[in-house]
């Protein structure tokens, strides 16, 4: 028997961080986040970056731009 969608993950992205300093210290980081259709945004005390949900596989997304 199938069932209905269930959520697998869920992220909270730190809508507040400061991407203009990060594309100033990460060139790559800009040209991901206005190829991806959508972004999360990480800003912890170990890192500052983006990285695309859509390719987040085995506890992590292969598709990141960190600084």
């Amino acid at each position: 028997m199938r069932s209905g969608p269930r959520l697998v993950h869920s992220f909270e992205s730190k809508e507040d961080a400061d991407l203009e300093r990060l594309f100033a210290l990460n060139p790559e980081v800009k040209t991901l986040y206005q190829w991806s259709s959508f972004v999360v945004v990480v800003d912890n005390e170990a890192k500052l970056g983006i990285f695309d949900p859509c390719f987040y596989r085995n506890g992590e997304s292969f598709l990141f731009e960190y600084y």
